[in-house]
């Protein structure tokens, strides 16, 4: 890893790698671009968390640092300018501010003023922060409806493909086919024989031997019992194999009965495959990093790689198979909804505004109050190839312990309003 050699490991803090914000503190991006740093109202997300230990400290801190690496090494391979400067590019005249937070789960440390992509899809980084958002967009809807007195019926759709199959025509015939399953005469009968309030779905791509498996999660409430759940997707599945047949634009797809549709009903708690999903591309906050660390050790079901196992790949070999994938993949993925609802159900059920993905990847830890010091332009330049490390710091030493170890580095910093009488 890159850090090796650096003064945490020699610590006994042990290798971790580079890069910016946390997970933690949903705030919108302070100031925009040649603007200065102001406060904003927030949802304290620290809420949902309870005091951790040093030990889930240090394991959370390699997380973010495994993570911030991966976003580096893919510079190089990213097609967009917004992912080539996610975390890098300094968008504030004031320069990077440095926060450190005290929450209910603990110290928590941020920066200020950066760019961010906001892709899920490519970007590692941006992918756990908008996971973890929908995910918990996600619970609070869901437990509503169980409140309100609907069932859970999870769906997941599949759709027959090979290696030949582009990436762009699988993901067209999953588009279609939904989009079949939830119009016309027969899904209105269907809302209301099952009294269907609304639907949320995901989309989850893989990669493997028979090339792009598409395939959505999908979590629908109803009133009824499990058969009744059964039967729902039976009709379900009818209209999604009519929604894959070719089209004049399209290239057809199939799906196999027994095999295109699976249906189960939600346990109390449970919010099936999508909520699975969900937790794995970051909505447990851990879920990208696992990803990372594991990279082509790890699989999806089937031998198939998920797209940033294919991204680890790349950085680890750089073969020209999985360049070519993953240039396919940037070409397509970007421009899709990671999770999508039915009209009205997510603001009925108790989230009025969804913040898109920028503005959820842009959020920022703590308010300007929390506001360290800030480093300007030239002083960031020093210091962003390790400030997995600058964070890692100032959330076990303190602010006091942040600037002097900015001082053992040289790097220029300026006190930040209200914080003057911290001294070198």
């Amino acid at each position: 890893m890159r850090a090796t050699g650096s003064k945490i490991a020699a610590e006994g803090r042990g290798p971790v790698p580079t890069t910016t914000r946390p997970e933690h503190g949903r705030r919108p991006r302070a100031g925009a671009a040649g603007g200065s740093e102001q406060p904003a109202p927030s949802v304290n997300r620290a809420q949902l968390f309870t005091a951790e230990s040093g030990d889930a400290r240090l394991a959370r801190q390699q997380r973010r640092a495994e993570k911030f690496q991966l976003r580096s090494d893919l510079r190089r391979f990213a097609k967009r300018k917004a992912v080539q400067l996610c975390g890098s590019r300094v968008c504030s005249s004031s320069g990077v501010g440095v926060r450190v937070t005290e929450t209910a789960s603990g110290r928590r440390a941020g920066f200020a003023g950066l760019s961010t992509c906001g892709s899920p899809w490519v970007c590692p980084v941006c992918a756990s922060k908008v996971s973890a958002s929908r995910a918990e967009d996600l619970s609070t809807v869901l437990n509503n409806v169980r409140a309100a007195g609907y069932d859970l019926a999870m769906v997941t759709l599949t759709v027959r493909h090979s290696a030949q199959d582009s990436l762009r025509d699988v993901w067209s015939a999953v588009s279609r086919g939904w989009g079949r399953v939830t119009s016309g005469k027969a899904w209105l009968d269907d809302k209301r024989r099952f009294e269907i309030p609304g639907w949320v779905k995901a989309v989850e791509v893989t990669h493997g031997k028979n090339g792009w498996h598409v395939h959505l999660h999908s979590v629908i409430a109803y009133r009824g019992t499990p058969a009744d759940a059964t039967a729902l997707g039976q009709r379900i599945f009818g209209r999604w194999q009519a929604g894959l047949k070719a089209t004049k634009k399209h290239k057809g797809f199939t799906a196999l009965p027994g095999y295109g549709v699976d249906v189960s009903v939600s346990e109390q708690g449970d919010l099936g495959n999508l909520g699975r999903y969900l937790s794995k591309q970051g909505a447990d906050l851990s879920g990208v990093s696992r990803e990372v660390t594991q990279g082509a050790q790890k699989v999806a079901r089937g031998g198939n790689r998920t797209p940033f196992q294919i991204a680890r790949d790349l950085v680890a070999h750089g073969t020209a198979v999985d360049r070519a994938i993953f240039a396919e993949w940037q070409d397509v993925a970007p421009g899709h909804r990671q999770v999508s609802w039915a009209k009205g159900f997510r603001e009925q059920f108790g989230v009025e505004v969804e913040a898109t993905d920028e503005e959820i990847a842009a959020e920022e830890t703590g308010t300007v109050d929390d506001t360290v010091c800030v480093l300007p332009a030239e002083e960031w330049q020093k210091v962003k190839h390790r400030s997995w490390e600058l964070l890692d710091v100032a959330e076990t030493r303190g602010s006091a312990g942040l600037l002097k170890w900015l001082d053992s580095w040289g790097v220029g910093w300026r006190p930040a309003p209200k914080r003057a009488e911290i001294s070198r």
